[in-house]
């Protein structure tokens, strides 16, 4: 005979308690115990209780495991639901460690609740405007990654940036950089420039360093000429008006170091490169990569698979063939019509150097 399982909290109207609910009425429709749910999920019997006694939240495996053990294909609802149960309380029952853990955690939690709603709204996930203490993006960062119940490690994955250094960056261990920043924000999956734009100004108010300050504010320039569609905006240093007009380099006067990342072809940031890609890509459209390809010898498939994350990176020639592309297209999109002027064929450029 099985044995029973423990009863529930009695604060039925908390989410992790009407989460577990849910979890131990799809097993009991199932007709499953917990043995033999191990057997089907591959998880032990003690986390298959603890995901359904009501006390914590389990983790998405845990979660996507015991669904689809019981019968269940479509695990989505499930995940959402474990996502608004991890931003609830927990039961006054809970263990003296787990109370302890909610303690620390109360005082931040109360002051993302606002926000979250407004996520939840709006469906933007942009920080509060009037945040500008020195702190405050370290704070809503680890917002941001509650709100979306997202592991260090899973964010790893989606960025390609590694989970001790986001770790570090979430807990200000470890200074956030543009580039840091724009992969934390990809982990948790905040993908529009409308949005990054509010990050990253956030990250120009409070960085204590006057560098990522600038890189942050050349990057919103560019993202800014990317949703505008012009693709004319162009920023060297903070303060400088805009200009409206593109030149082509050699007409344009010399100004300091080009826009963030495209500073150097030697060495040259995986993470950044794709993302520049993809964005350019997205800006183009279907005409972009043929001319491209037909500039750096690059295969028009590679890049497609590579900007589809179908292979993983690419050689050490072509990313500076790339990143040399990149430059010569300067600091902002030029307009599609110069595209190929600026990206000539390489058998043209080619030719070009062995007259000279």
């Amino acid at each position: 005979m099985a044995r029973p399982s423990n009863k529930l909290p009695e604060e039925h109207d908390l989410p992790c308690v009407a989460f577990a609910t849910e979890l131990r009425a799809l097993r009991e429709r199932a007709g499953l115990t917990l043995a033999q749910l191990s057997a089907l999920s591959g998880l032990s019997t003690g986390t298959l209780s603890t995901a359904q006694n009501g006390m914590s939240v389990p983790s998405e495996k845990t979660v996507k495991a015991f669904v689809e053990a019981c019968g269940e294909r479509d695990t989505e609802p499930w995940v959402a639901q474990r996502e608004a149960a991890l931003r609830g309380k927990r039961p006054q029952q809970a263990s003296v460690s787990s109370q302890a853990m909610t303690a620390d955690d109360c005082g931040e939690r109360t002051a993302w609740r606002q926000t979250w709603s407004r996520w939840e709204k709006s469906g933007k996930l942009t920080p509060p405007s009037g945040a500008s203490s020195t702190k405050a993006l370290v704070f809503w960062l680890r917002g941001l990654r509650a709100y979306r119940s997202v592991s260090f490690r899973t964010m790893a994955r989606r960025s390609d940036y590694s989970h001790t250094t986001l770790a570090a960056m979430a807990n200000g261990f470890h200074p956030i950089t543009v580039r840091g920043l724009l992969a934390f924000l990809e982990g948790c999956g905040v993908a529009t420039f409308a949005e990054k734009i509010e990050w990253l100004a956030l990250l120009e108010r409070t960085s204590a360093s006057a560098r990522r300050s600038m890189d942050a504010a050349r990057e919103q320039a560019r993202m800014r000429a990317l949703i505008s569609g012009g693709g004319q905006t162009h920023v060297s240093r903070p303060g400088e008006a805009l200009t409206d007009a593109w030149q082509p380099a050699a007409a344009r006067p010399r100004r300091g170091r080009s826009a963030w990342p495209r500073q150097r072809a030697v060495h040259v940031d995986p993470f950044l490169l794709k993302a520049e890609l993809q964005a350019l890509n997205r800006f183009y459209g279907a005409g972009f990569l043929p001319i491209l390809a037909r500039h750096t010898g690059v295969p028009t498939r590679t890049l497609q698979r590579y900007l589809k994350d179908e292979i993983p990176f690419l050689a050490g020639d072509h990313k500076d063939r790339l990143a040399a592309a990149l430059m010569r297209m300067g600091s902002s999109p030029p307009p599609r019509e110069r595209l190929a002027l600026i990206l000539p064929p390489l058998a043209y450029e080619a030719s070009t150097t062995i007259r000279r």
